[in-house]
Formats: structure tokens, sequence, C-alpha cells
């Protein structure tokens, strides 16, 4: 089952590699202009006052690993079901685009923000509390968003029926669903360990 499901994701990589990168290059356009356009000031001190608060209480209280779990994987039914209702309308596609831009634009607000509030420090952050789901969840977002634009210019071209252009997004929502639970169990439970050890550069 799982080499099954392996040989499946290499042939819709290889075969859809160019619309991953569109929006690979779409999504880093988004973070280049946050770098170019970022918050200053009151934006700057907002995202450190959170992170080291964050950082003190998941040092000194723990965290509840079930509420995190839980509101992660909200955070991507959220997204799944955004996704699906773009893939099922012909205006979708345009839709998919500027949503990946703005996301990338926010995720580099956030990392340029921490570089100017922690300076160097801001890479065991990202490192320990970001970067562990991210490199679950970014792939997988990235190419859920992909076929969901790629099933609504079907249905714009004429080329997918109804019937196919809910199936095709159903299912790749729910695989998308199944990966991600992975990087909330990460959030939930590994993350948290990988902050205690940096806590003494913060608290």
């Amino acid at each position: 089952m799982i080499k099954k499901l392996k040989t499946q994701i290499a042939i819709l990589t290889e075969n859809n590699l160019k619309g991953y990168i569109l929006l690979s290059v779409i999504f880093a356009a988004g973070a280049v202009l946050a770098f170019a356009f970022h918050g200053k000031g009151a934006q700057e001190e907002e995202i450190k006052l959170y992170f080291t608060d964050f950082i003190s209480n998941v040092t000194n209280s723990g965290t509840d690993a079930i509420k995190t779990f839980n509101l992660s994987m909200a955070n991507y039914i959220q997204f799944a079901v955004v996704m699906f209702l773009s893939s099922v309308t012909i205006v979708g596609a345009p839709a998919v685009l500027i949503y990946t831009l703005v996301k990338g634009f926010s995720f580099g607000t956030v990392i340029c923000c921490l570089f100017k509030a922690f300076g160097a420090k801001a890479f065991f952050i990202i490192l320990c509390a970001i970067l562990p789901h991210v490199i679950i969840v970014g792939p997988c977002c990235l190419a859920y968003a992909f076929h969901c634009a790629k099933s609504s210019y079907g249905m714009l071209a004429g080329n997918i029926n109804l019937k196919k252009s809910l199936l095709t997004p159903l299912g790749f929502g729910l695989l998308f669903l199944c990966i991600v639970s992975i990087a909330a169990l990460t959030q939930a439970y590994i993350e948290p360990l990988f902050i205690k050890l940096i806590s003494s550069q913060f608290v």
C-alpha cells in the first residue's frame, strides 16, 4: 500500500512538475515582496512579543498537545475546504494563484519581522518552531492548490466534466489531510521539545 502510494506520488510529481514550480515561484514572489515592503515598528514588536511569550509558556508550563493538534488540523481543513471550493468554480484558478501569492507574502512578513526582532537568533526559532511542520505542509499545500487550480481551469476549458471536477480535488483533499496530520502531530508533540532546547536564548 505504502509502496503504491509512493509510486503514485512520484508519477504525479513528474507529470505536474512545471505546475508545482510555478506555484512555488509565485509563493516565493510573495515572500520577496514581503521583504521589500515588510511591516515595521509595532508589527515587529508584536511578533517578537508573541514568540517570546510562546517560548516562555512552552518552557514553563508546557503545551496542550491535543489542543495544538486540533487547532492545526482545523486550519488545514479550512485550507482544504477553500481549495476544494475553488476547484469547482471557473474563477478558482486565478483565485488559487492570488491566494498562493498572499500566503507567500504573509510567510515572508513573519520571517522578515523575526530577523528584525531577534537578529541571528531568528534562525533558532525558524529551525525549531516553524521549519519542521512547514517541510511537510509546504509541498502538500502547493501540490493540492495546483491540482485544484488545474481542475478549475479544466472546467473553464470544458475538458473536465462536473463529476470528475468534484471527485479529483476531493480525493486529493483527503490525501492532503492524511499527510498534513503528520505535520499537526509534529506541531503538537515534536516542536515543543525543540523549542525547550532553545528557550535559554530567549527567556
